[in-house]
């Protein structure tokens, strides 16, 4: 197999796994819409400390995967 080919195979290969996340990466923002306490903090303005506090007061509602929270983006609530 010359090299050319070899680069034809590879560059193949990449545009494959690169289409593969992009859609994966769509699905989960399609699935969803959901982002981690610092994500969310970010996109509000404030501490992760904030929000893990308004978490644990009810004032925000999150769900717990694992070790993590996620809340709904700001601009679903």
């Amino acid at each position: 197999m010359t090299q050319e080919q070899q680069i034809r195979q590879l560059t193949a290969k990449v545009n494959k796994l690169t289409a593969m996340v992009e859609r994966l990466l769509d699905e989960r923002d399609q699935e969803n819409n959901l982002m981690t306490v610092t994500e969310f903090a970010k996109a509000v303005g404030c501490s992760k400390g904030t929000v893990l506090n308004r978490i644990k007061a009810g004032i925000y509602g999150a769900e717990r995967h694992g070790k993590l929270w996620y809340l709904p983006a700001p601009s679903r609530q």
